[in-house]
């Protein structure tokens, strides 16, 4: 496999937002919500919207 250049190029970026230390909660509060800090809970909200070719249609 030929390697190609990128030069110029961003290739990814990471983004961390900032955070400020409000508590936590406890183990099991914890585990339900796939963390201990509530300042980084952010739960998924599908959309109702599926994006056409990826899954499925537009309705």
């Amino acid at each position: 496999m030929e390697k190609m250049p990128v030069n110029g190029l961003t290739l990814a970026r990471a983004y961390v937002q900032p955070q400020v230390y409000a508590g936590r909660w406890d183990d099991m509060e914890g585990l339900r919500r796939g963390t201990i800090f509530p300042e980084l809970y952010s739960p998924y909200v599908p959309s109702e919207y599926i994006v056409e070719g990826v899954g499925g249609r537009v309705p």
